[in-house]
């Protein structure tokens, strides 16, 4: 029987998400695409596994797509080839795509090339919403120190894409540095508020969520939210 190709692996998996719903849409759950990365990478080697996941990665198929990501999240890639070819893909048009970007970045964030977050983070558009949502998983893993993940919050914090600004105060901030680094998180909202806020600024809506998720932080963040948001506290938004 000829080895498997990962052209012949790509077309199987297709068929398969092709007859199973996932979020209302053809797809897999997470499980099947985890089995089938552990059949890809087994087929493939170590030397090889950079090549399937390339191959997977430029696939038209998105649930393959994923798969691809999952297989650069292994440690068999190198950690820079990882991130250039996850590039493309945190601006994927399909949206489950754009969140198994965070996979690889996440794996790799630890090893030589830890400042691939970084990078991403201070790019800006959807390499920077990944950097966000992998900031938030370390650190809640205490896979990243709080110091490391403000900075990411820094850098997203006044970002006006919509995009980007969904991520930042009810997921980074309150589900993420808030609840590992609280000391952390006050430091830095004090020397937030002494930083000038740009136009448009959504930064004060990030800390209106951290207030509306934790009961404890809301007393103390509210002087400052009244000063810098005319509409803090009215409506249904800030209750």
């Amino acid at each position: 029987m000829p080895a498997p190709t990962p052209a012949a692996v790509a077309t199987q998996m297709a068929a398969e998400a092709s007859t199973t719903s996932h979020h209302g849409r053809p797809g897999l759950p997470a499980h099947r695409k985890a089995a089938w990365a552990d059949r890809a990478a087994a087929a493939a080697g170590p030397g090889e596994v950079a090549t399937w996941a390339a191959d997977f990665i430029a696939h038209p198929d998105p649930t393959v797509r994923q798969v691809g990501l999952l297989l650069l999240a292994r440690p068999a890639v190198d950690a820079r080839e990882a991130e250039r070819l996850a590039g493309p893909l945190a601006g994927d048009p399909d949206w489950e795509v754009r969140e198994w970007v965070v996979e690889p970045l996440v794996a790799h964030a630890l090893g030589p090339a830890s400042d691939w977050l970084l990078r991403w983070a201070e790019g800006g558009g959807p390499e920077r919403r990944a950097a966000v949502v992998a900031a938030r998983q370390l650190v809640r893993q205490g896979g990243m120190d709080c110091a490391a993940a403000l900075k990411v919050a820094s850098l997203a914090v006044d970002d006006p894409d919509r995009y980007v600004a969904a991520s930042v105060g009810t997921f980074l901030l309150a589900d993420g540095i808030y609840v590992r680094c609280p000391d952390a998180f006050w430091g830095w909202v004090e020397t937030l508020a002494d930083r000038p806020a740009p136009l448009g600024t959504p930064r004060w809506r990030h800390l209106a969520a951290v207030a509306r998720r934790h009961p404890a932080a809301r007393e103390r963040l509210r002087p400052l939210l009244a000063t810098q948001d005319p509409h803090y506290g009215r409506g249904p938004t800030h209750r």
